[in-house]
């Protein structure tokens, strides 16, 4: 038997293997939160590191910032989230006030899905997570709504409000970005 007429060993996928799964990632991807079924997360950063990366592959290597997130069970959830645009440079400093990647350990995020260039992608919200618990009234939750509006606004340019017809709430019923149940992946 000729090599040339040899077919190719094949198999059939797993039914739910995802199509993401295809094309690993070690970075977080909007797929990720997708697949925990949220729009939103609010991590703490437990660490920050810088890492090499090429953008393309006829690209120049370059380092890059990567934030990895403490998960609530201990330790840290397995991809970092590439800190990739100035937009996001500038929505870490507004939401943490910090002034080196350092000064970033131990603060709360808000990392959420957004749309650039039409496509789907993962941002931070530069509007600082309140340091007392999420009991707000009525009146500075919209306060709050209202200001990260503006801030994306003013860091993203022209971005329509805030969505209203989704909850991010994982499989739980528990809030997406700090479901109470051990081994869930919204658990931080």
């Amino acid at each position: 038997m000729n090599n040339n007429d040899r077919k190719p060993a094949t198999r059939t996928p797993a039914p739910n293997r995802t199509l993401d799964s295809y094309f690993p990632s070690r970075f977080l991807k909007v797929a990720d939160l997708l697949a925990w079924k949220a729009t939103e997360i609010t991590p703490t950063i437990a660490r920050v590191a810088e890492e090499e990366v090429q953008p393309e592959p006829n690209d120049e290597k370059e380092w890059k910032l990567v934030l990895y997130f403490a998960a609530k069970t201990g330790g840290e959830v397995g991809k970092g989230y590439l800190v990739s645009s100035k937009a996001d440079k500038e929505a870490l400093k507004a939401a943490t006030g910090a002034t080196t990647a350092l000064d970033l350990v131990g603060q709360r995020v808000r990392v959420h899905i957004d749309t650039w260039r039409k496509k789907s992608v993962l941002r931070i919200d530069p509007a600082p997570i309140p340091a007392t618990s999420p009991a707000h009234t009525e009146q500075s939750a919209a306060q709050s709504k209202d200001a990260r509006a503006a801030d994306k606004a003013a860091l993203y340019g022209d971005v329509q409000g805030e969505r209203e017809d989704y909850a991010p709430r994982c499989e739980h019923g528990q809030p997406a970005n700090g479901c109470e149940v051990p081994g869930c992946p919204h658990h931080f």
